[in-house]
C-alpha cells in the first residue's frame, strides 16, 4: 500500500491551526461583510466536511 497520500493528509492537517494561531475571538468571529463566513465558521465547515465527507 502507498502511504504517500496518507502522510501527505496528515502533514496538512496542522495548516487551519498555523494560519490562525494568535489571532483573537474577536478576529475569528470578524465577517468580511454581512452574510459572509467568519474564520472560525471556514475552519469549523473544513472540520465537519472533513469529518462526513466522502473516504475515496
Amino acid at each position: 500500500m502507498d502511504r504517500s497520500l496518507i502522510e501527505q493528509y496528515a502533514a496538512g492537517a496542522t495548516v487551519p491551526a498555523d494560519l490562525i494561531r494568535g489571532l483573537s475571538a474577536a478576529d475569528l468571529d470578524a465577517r468580511p461583510e454581512p452574510g459572509r463566513w467568519s474564520l472560525r465558521q471556514l475552519v469549523v465547515h473544513l472540520l465537519d466536511s472533513d469529518l462526513v465527507g466522502p473516504t475515496g
